[in-house]
């Protein structure tokens, strides 16, 4: 009996299927315990985040390998986590998992020239610019949303509002939030390239030539 097939696509460090965890099982990690974020927070905002990921290279070594020093969410959940279990969030995780079964999988990359595409994350944050960015961060800030809200600390809202805050220019905002885009990306492929059975395209997705080469290697897997 034929397996269905599960088609994972990953595309310059974005992963258009989903988690890892649809393929490797799910992770049942303790409740959240808003006293413990509080305190984290509070030492963040004192001391900033890097001290963070030194505290979580302590406890959990693996975990800090993994997440960015800069990555106050993802750092504040595994010492979450290890405070509140007394064990790593690494060790956890590859415990009591329920590896999906019953499928016969199919993993593709993207994975298109470094320097094309560093180019098109450059016009993309330009155009984004161009439509009204700082705007839309103005008018939000002005309906009474904190600039300390988790959406306003990703990639372009929190350049915008250094710009807001007058400790940068507008040239300043865009040339940051490209240069921290085209380093997530690569973050992103590094972390993408430790999947194991990837079939790696070099194209961007929306060409018929990488379509085509995509369609060609899925049919020869399925028949």
């Amino acid at each position: 009996m034929r397996h269905s097939p599960i088609i994972r696509i990953v595309l310059a460090g974005i992963d258009f299927q989903g988690p890892l965890e649809v393929l490797d099982g799910l992770f049942e990690g303790p409740k959240r315990s808003e006293d413990l974020r509080r305190r984290f927070h509070q030492f963040a905002h004192r001391w900033g985040v890097p001290p963070l990921h030194r505290l979580l290279k302590r406890v959990d070594p693996r975990s800090a390998e993994k997440i960015s020093p800069q990555d106050k969410p993802k750092l504040i959940r595994a010492l979450e986590v290890f405070w509140l279990t007394r064990r790593p969030l690494s060790e956890l995780f590859l415990s009591g998992k329920n590896p999906l079964q019953g499928f016969h999988v199919l993993k593709i990359g993207l994975n298109p020239p470094r320097e094309q595409l560093y180019e098109a994350i450059n016009r993309r944050v330009d155009q984004m610019f161009k439509r009204g960015l700082i705007d839309e961060v103005k008018g939000l800030l002005e309906q009474g949303f904190s600039s300390d809200l988790k959406p306003l600390q990703s990639l372009g809202y929190a350049q915008v509002l250094q710009r807001l805050n007058g400790s940068v220019s507008r040239e300043e905002a865009i040339a940051l939030t490209q240069q921290f885009t085209r380093n997530y990306s690569k973050r992103q492929l590094t972390w993408f390239r430790r999947e194991q059975n990837v079939n790696w395209i070099d194209g961007f997705g929306p060409r018929q030539e990488t379509y085509g080469m995509a369609h060609h290697w899925i049919m020869n897997h399925l028949l």
